[in-house]
């Protein structure tokens, strides 16, 4: 078994079977076959975990998106008060409109730090060869113990 030197690189791997030196043509066929099956799992399970990851950043935006919609129909509602009230509005109504929009600018808040985590999660899942070799180049200790024969 080969164990992968620390930070290097899914292409140096590939490399390295098919820079070796063999017997003869079919041992070479089959160690880069092999190689190359290795690293396509292990961008097959790391692609796993992105997906996996970007599903629950997905999943935690939807209760936010059902919470500013009712605060869009609490507004909704101020507004019909607000307009029956006619020339009678008080404090109360604008004490409603302050919490309201209080809680309207939170949930703008969280939705934006969503659609963040979701942007980062698009760029790793559209490339998770690319994602996987920056991992092992910038975080060598975390591939280090992990074998590619």
């Amino acid at each position: 078994m080969h164990n992968p030197l620390t930070g290097t690189s899914l292409d140096s791997l590939r490399l390295e079977a098919r820079n070796a030196s063999y017997p003869n043509t079919e041992a070479e066929m089959t160690a880069v076959t092999n190689r190359e099956h290795e690293i396509r799992q292990l961008v097959a399970m790391h692609e796993d975990g992105l997906v996996e990851s970007a599903e629950a950043v997905h999943r935690s935006g939807e209760p936010l998106l059902a919470k500013a919609d009712e605060l869009l129909t609490e507004m909704s509602g101020l507004r019909t008060d607000i307009e029956r009230a006619g020339t009678s509005t008080g404090p109360e109504h604008a004490a409603r409109f302050e919490s309201i929009r209080h809680r309207m600018q939170t949930r703008i808040n969280e939705l934006a730090k969503v659609e963040s985590d979701a942007q980062y999660h698009a760029g790793k899942v559209s490339d998770p060869y690319g994602s996987l070799d920056n991992i092992r180049r910038k975080y060598p200790a975390i591939v280090a113990g992990r074998r590619i024969s």
